[in-house]
């Protein structure tokens, strides 16, 4: 066989086998490669979760989860599951992994943020009081904090508190023009 012919047999083949790779890739069915370590599992779920629509982030899901089997201790994978959670509407899980990040480190503000949100979107007002005041303990100048515990206060009608943290969160960033609306729109 010529050395030509050879190579057009060889080019034919990867063509070939790239074109199935694509197509197994893109089977919605087709069977998750394994991967060596928990990292790779968490990339991966990330790469998921970009992607946004509901089998995305159910394969997202397992990927964080298998990324903990492999290391227990791996925060950001409780972190980034809890929030994929959340985006699904599944508080209660979102919240337990949450509160597993922060019981492994207990100084991630965006996590308390993360929670506070989840109580919040659950109808648990308090809680989410709570966690947002353990942000402003954590970082007292994260007006992000100070805004989100003003719309919590608001929804107990607790306008006063509501009122003082509005302006508190404009203090820290005077740009922060949603605390304005929200302090004038207050009865």
């Amino acid at each position: 066989m010529s050395r030509s012919r050879e190579i057009t047999g060889l080019v034919a083949l990867i063509v070939a086998l790239l074109a199935t790779g694509v197509a197994v890739a893109q089977d919605a069915t087709a069977q998750e490669t394994p991967l060596p370590n928990a990292e790779a599992y968490y990339n991966r779920g990330i790469a998921y979760s970009k992607k946004g629509d509901s089998v995305a982030l159910d394969r997202a899901i397992a990927d964080y989860t298998q990324a903990i089997k492999l290391d227990p201790k791996f925060v950001q994978a409780y972190a980034i599951r809890g929030y994929t959670f959340s985006q699904q509407g599944r508080y209660d899980r979102a919240i337990a992994d949450y509160t597993q990040a922060i019981k492994l480190d207990p100084k991630l503000v965006q996590v308390y943020v993360n929670r506070a949100r989840a109580y919040r979107l659950k109808g648990d007002i308090d809680r989410a009081i709570t966690d947002y005041t353990q942000v402003i303990q954590l970082d007292p100048k994260f007006a992000p904090a100070y805004y989100n515990r003003a719309i919590a206060y608001r929804m107990k009608g607790e306008t006063d508190r509501a009122i003082a943290d509005y302006r508190q969160a404009i203090k820290l960033n005077p740009r922060f023009t949603d605390c304005r609306w929200h302090i004038c729109v207050i009865p």
